[in-house]
């Protein structure tokens, strides 16, 4: 996934290869709206791939973040930035950074929470599988919090 500009558009797109990079396919725009921006947003989203190869991206367009799957309709989750996403058994969890609050939907799409003032999210799968371990930075100092999947 990779952050374009083409006539004045800074919009996400997806390309894949099936043969460990030797082919690539074609570039796939995430989203239907358009970022129209002249200067770089320097918020490059986040993806992941299901066991079945399914992509599932995150990223901000102006300050909405969205959800979206190669050839299906985007999905806007909120207001907010540099979201990041992690597959697990139970679905996408995705957290982002919502004015300077974390935000961390749940797998199965049923709920958004805070997790407390903070920026710059980053999640792992707890070792467990039953748990996301989100990290992100406060004041100068990383915090890192578990949630139960």
């Amino acid at each position: 996934m990779f952050r374009n500009k083409l006539d004045g558009a800074r919009n996400m797109y997806l390309i894949s290869s099936t043969d460990k990079g030797e082919h690539f396919g074609k570039a796939q725009k995430q989203g239907t709206g358009d970022y129209m921006i002249n200067a770089c947003p320097m918020d490059g989203g986040d993806l992941t791939v299901n066991l079945r190869g399914e992509a599932s991206t995150v990223w901000r367009r102006q300050m909405e973040v969205y959800l979206a799957q190669p050839g299906k309709t985007e999905m806007k989750l909120g207001n907010g930035r540099t979201p990041v996403i992690l597959q697990t058994a139970k679905g996408n969890a995705i957290a982002w950074q919502q004015e300077n609050s974390i935000q961390f939907r749940s797998p199965d799409g049923l709920k958004t929470s805070s997790l407390g003032n903070g920026q710059y999210p980053k999640l792992a799968l707890a070792k467990d599988q039953k748990a996301a371990i989100c990290t992100f930075e406060r004041e100068g100092h990383v915090i890192v919090t578990s949630v139960t999947l």
